[in-house]
């Protein structure tokens, strides 16, 4: 049996304000991402045709140039079934009894070649018909057809997709499942629109620097996705949860900044919830508070305590807290300014539900010693094998920052790390390519939501 593989990538992206497909992500156009991931998975999978199909011209000579089949899609208005049809008649002649086609997106960038390589393996070997990626109980993409429904494939019409057909054959489908539901959204948001240019942000690939435009494009957070982020360790923590909330509020996301332990109190725009006050029964309060959400778009919610500094609302409030904002971002971890720690049996504290895990450290722990740049150093001395007086090593970063028992610990979803206050023209090596590095975090354009509306 082979598997044919079809891509789309016909699109108008309309809600994306320009031609998504041909964007960078990660340094690359977001297209590229999926037809190098099956240019590799060929070389150990029985792949057979790979056809693209696409309405734009620069992907279609690109495409052809690296010997796909390119199909050019003049009449994208007719929906995702037209594009189907046009993959499917462009390799009929070379699909055989037994062939299975499979259908991929090119707008998901951060579907990983593992996870591919998983579905596809497991769909030959289960017998069935239909193969399709979820996430629990999230159907996604791609999704995959033995040459029987072909001729059902080929009577779809207007933007209706080939799950009508897996709806119609669920006994017949095989369901895989991906590692996190970020590998089955697709990008219909720019991450960068409305973004000044920054060069404050990057990560090493292949030995070399990929600069980013915004640190929401470097973590991989998509407004309409992700709605969840916890931050936790050391060096910046509150620095980066509010360098979020800008970017998301100029891309027109009503951000709250909150914690599940304690963190400064914002000197403006921060609303006291207090609980004794009953604010969860109160419609005067909601509707202040959306009114205020809504000019302000970002928020910083808490209930004060001593030394100017807030902690966390009750978490009984906490589904109530989620669907006041777009985005929520939270602090959950503590570290009194220091740069590097390790997480006592109590931390991090991160908040239910949340996407995305970032875990923060400061370069210039590095050089400085254990007692020096740690925060509860004898125990941050145990967890390394060292003394106090001992110095931090850069190895010693990647050690705690890979380790359950690290800045990993409890972290159930995505996981990124971001290296805080690297000095300009220093790039450090030696881990892996997802970790983020930043100047100075604290850095963000200085515009203003306003200014971006007019």
């Amino acid at each position: 049996m082979k598997i044919h593989v079809i891509l789309l990538a016909a699109g108008n992206s309309r809600r994306f304000g320009s031609n998504k497909l041909l964007s960078l992500v990660e340094g690359k156009p977001m297209y590229s991402h999926l037809t190098e991931k099956i240019e590799k998975i060929a070389e150990s999978l029985p792949i057979g045709e790979k056809v693209l199909v696409t309405q734009y011209e620069e992907i279609f000579e690109s495409m052809k140039k690296a010997r796909w089949t390119v199909v050019r899609n003049d009449a994208p208005e007719e929906g995702v079934s037209w594009s189907i049809r046009l993959g499917i008649q462009s390799i009929l002649g070379k699909i055989r009894k037994g062939d299975a086609v499979s259908f991929f997106v090119c707008d998901q960038p951060f579907l990983k070649m593992e996870t591919i390589v998983s579905f596809l393996s497991g769909y030959a070997a289960s017998g069935k018909g239909i193969g399709c990626l979820t996430y629990k109980e999230q159907w996604g993409n791609p999704v995959v057809f033995s040459e029987v429904y072909l001729k059902e494939l080929l009577s779809l019409s207007g933007d209706v997709g080939g799950k009508k057909v897996m709806k119609q054959h669920l006994q017949d489908t095989f369901f895989g499942e991906a590692a996190s539901r970020q590998e089955l959204e697709d990008m219909d948001y720019a991450p960068e629109s409305k973004m000044c240019e920054h060069t404050d942000v990057w990560k090493i690939k292949q030995g070399d620097p990929v600069f980013f435009g915004s640190l929401c494009n470097a973590v991989g957070i998509l407004p309409g996705r992700d709605k969840i982020i916890s931050v936790v360790g050391a060096g910046g923590k509150t620095t980066t949860c509010y360098r979020l909330a800008k970017e998301l509020a100029l891309l027109g996301q009503k951000v709250i900044v909150t914690t599940t332990t304690h963190m400064w109190k914002s000197t403006e725009d921060f609303v006291e919830w207090n609980a004794e006050s009953e604010y969860g029964s109160s419609t005067d309060f909601f509707r202040d508070f959306a009114e205020r959400l809504e000019r302000k778009r970002i928020l910083t919610v808490g209930v004060s305590c001593e030394n100017g500094k807030i902690c966390g609302i009750p978490s009984e409030n906490y589904e109530t807290l989620c669907s006041l904002a777009d985005v929520l971002i939270v602090e959950a971890d503590g570290a009194k300014g220091k740069d590097i720690k390790i997480p006592a049996a109590h931390e991090p504290v991160i908040f239910p539900g949340t996407d995305i895990v970032i875990g923060v450290f400061g370069y210039p722990a590095v050089g400085h010693s254990i007692e020096e740049a740690g925060f509860r150093p004898e125990m941050l001395a145990a967890f390394l094998g060292k003394g106090t007086e001992e110095k931090i090593k850069w190895e010693d970063l990647l050690y705690i920052a890979g380790s359950d028992e690290g800045l990993k610990k409890n972290v159930k979803g995505s996981y990124k790390v971001l290296i805080n206050r690297v000095p300009a023209g220093r790039f450090p090596d030696g881990g892996p390519e997802e970790i983020i590095f930043c100047e100075q975090i604290g850095t963000v354009s200085e515009k203003t939501i306003e200014q971006i509306r007019n």
